[in-house]
């Protein structure tokens, strides 16, 4: 399991643990990230640190592996961190590395292949890299997900923040979310980890699709509090800004980032869960869930 140490991948990790035939193997970047899933998880994981394009290194890290879950990529590239090195040059290696495989899972994100964004360029790596793996001769499932929503997450703690403010600025607030709970991400990646091997690519996201003025509002309610006043930005301020911080060596927001982030989420989530066979929570479920403190 690349990526390991995220917050998908913990929860995975913690569900794989419980099940019988199943070694879970994390394979992380530093020995920081190393340390942290050893002193949660002691000797009962196996951890490896590994960089992820570096074929020969995922080779050892896969000895007597037959399923690799890939979970690393970004939206925001900087001057140290490039798309190319987070999405393309992983899937290269794990398809030279892994011929042993039985089976690749690759979590990647709705927009890709949408032709409204065919210009964003991290969208654009995203497709390449899903690319690489479709064409290989390893089965590989593509699982595309909108924001994801489980505790203590980064996504979580944006919306808990929105949702306490009195008076919120926001980008475009009719665009349309449909956040998925971490739970059921976790729980498709699960049965694509112990069932046959598929090649496929599934859109899976949360029950409901709504605008973001809408699910604030909705966190708000969940935390008990009363909703604030939401002041939309046009998007041109946004890419404005986005353009001046561009000559900045790590800017916090892209245009990239922005188009993604205002892509309107709006699919058929029923057709992906069936297609996997999971039950998805309801979004009030997870808001309950996820924003309680």
């Amino acid at each position: 399991m690349t990526g390991a140490n995220g917050h998908i991948g913990v929860q995975l990790i913690e569900t794989l643990l419980l099940r019988d035939g199943v070694e879970p193997v994390a394979i992380v970047r530093s020995d920081r990230a190393a340390l942290a899933l050893h002193q949660r998880f002691g000797e009962r994981l196996r951890v490896s640190v590994v960089d992820y394009g570096n074929a020969d290194a995922l080779r050892t890290a896969f000895d007597d592996a037959t399923v690799c879950v890939h979970l690393v990529g970004i939206i925001r590239q900087t001057a140290h961190s490039t798309y190319e090195d987070a999405h393309e040059r992983p899937c290269q290696a794990i398809v030279k590395a892994g011929q042993s495989l039985q089976h690749v899972v690759y979590l990647s994100i709705l927009g890709v292949g949408d032709l409204h964004l065919s210009n964003n360029v991290c969208l654009r790596s995203r497709a390449r890299a899903e690319e690489i793996l479709r064409n290989s001769s390893i089965p590989s499932s593509v699982v595309r997900v909108p924001m994801v929503l489980g505790p203590d997450d980064y996504a979580s703690h944006a919306l808990a923040k929105k949702a306490l403010a009195s008076v919120r600025f926001e980008f475009r607030p009719r665009s349309l979310e449909q956040p998925i709970d971490s739970t059921d991400v976790v729980a498709a990646l699960v049965k694509l980890v112990v069932d046959e091997p598929r090649r496929m690519t599934i859109e899976l996201a949360g029950s409901e699709s709504i605008t973001r003025r809408e699910l604030v509002k909705r966190a708000a309610k969940a935390m008990g509090r009363g909703p604030g006043m939401m002041i939309g930005l046009p998007m041109w301020l946004g890419y404005s800004i986005a353009k001046v911080l561009a000559f900045l060596p790590s800017p916090p927001v892209t245009r990239d980032m922005l188009e993604i982030l205002n892509h309107d989420d709006a699919i058929d989530a029923s057709s992906g869960a069936e297609t996997i066979g999971i039950s998805l929570t309801p979004l009030d479920e997870t808001l309950k869930r996820v924003l309680r403190r």
